[in-house]
């Protein structure tokens, strides 16, 4: 299968890239810069140098490629990004987004995949919810939601033939917001978050990339699937578990409305935004399971992949 792929540098794109190629499919990947064209050409991967936002960079990239795959997921790598550092990549998933849809259509492609994220439910308790949830995006993800009606109506309305993947939060030892988090926690920098109550529905980058290419094999019109793994954990809960691997104590707490201060209203609001998914459509679908079913089992490994690779790279003699 002859399949390109739009996600920049991070991880999970570049993870996908590796699997697909491993399976026998060949990969052409849109990048932006030249060390992003570097890197996907040492994965095996053809590459189209260029902007999301210029349509004769997506119809060259997607030119007789048999389905093609939109990371929209992409953001700045800081724990906490201001409003301003998330302009160019919300602009991505709305410019971008409608400049992908029109080269899809106008190329004919066989199979469009958009990877969105579960943030577009909104705040939604201690609920567990699945894909018929409403979208109720909050003002900091509005991007999401746009990018995904952009996409949804396209499919609706002119013809594309496309299925849409709610990821949630991703880690891996290979992720920059992984590694950061890493380092914050050890340097005893880590935003004092250790009272948030809400919810997220991690997934790791590896069932990510593996639910990609589990679509792009077997997708059908107008689905739509979060992907996430087993066990929804809360904010709190997962810097107690990540600092437990890395040997440290958990950041503390503050009231509310002292944390606002500290991380910015957009920020807080996110910590606010709880999200339990269920991933039970997804496997029935896609005959798909998170190897890495829990982040709770699994980040004491990351930990220490990522520790490996810091030491190795102190071998080597990088700063």
């Amino acid at each position: 299968m002859r399949i390109f792929l739009f996600g920049g540098t991070q991880t999970a794109a570049l993870i996908c890239a590796e699997r697909m190629i491993a399976r026998g499919h060949e990969v052409t990947a849109l990048v932006e810069t030249a060390a992003g064209r570097d890197t996907f050409r040492a994965l095996g991967a053809e590459t189209v140098l260029g902007s999301p936002l210029k349509l004769p960079t997506f119809e060259e990239g997607l030119a007789r490629r048999d389905a093609a795959v939109f990371f929209g997921t992409e953001v700045p790598r800081t724990l906490l990004p201001t409003a301003e550092e998330l302009r160019p990549y919300e602009r991505v998933r709305t410019d971008g987004m409608r400049t992908f849809v029109a080269a899809a259509l106008r190329q004919r492609t066989p199979l469009a995949i958009l990877v969105s994220s579960v943030v577009v439910y909104g705040d939604c308790g201690d609920r567990l919810v699945g894909e018929e949830q409403p979208i109720n995006a909050p003002r900091p993800a509005a991007s999401f939601a746009a990018m995904e009606s952009i996409f949804g109506e396209a499919v609706e309305f002119q013809g594309l033939y496309g299925a849409a993947l709610r990821a949630g939060l991703v880690y891996s030892s290979r992720a920059w917001h992984t590694q950061n988090l890493f380092r914050a926690l050890r340097a005893n920098t880590c935003p004092p978050l250790g009272g948030e109550r809400a919810y997220v529905s991690p997934i790791h980058a590896e069932d990510l990339a593996d639910a990609v290419i589990a679509a792009s094999e077997n997708a059908s019109r107008g689905m739509v699937l979060n992907i996430v793994d087993d066990a929804p954990l809360r904010i709190a809960d997962l810097l107690r578990e990540t600092a437990r691997a890395a040997g440290v104590k958990p950041p503390g707490a503050l009231p509310s409305f002292l944390l606002r201060l500290v991380v910015g209203k957009d920020a807080h609001r996110m910590l606010q935004t709880s999200c339990r998914a269920s991933n039970a459509r997804a496997k029935e679908a896609l005959a798909w399971r998170p190897r890495h079913p829990s982040l709770a089992e699994r980040i004491a490994e990351e930990y220490a992949l990522w520790r490996r690779a810091c030491d190795e790279s102190v071998g080597e003699g990088s700063p």
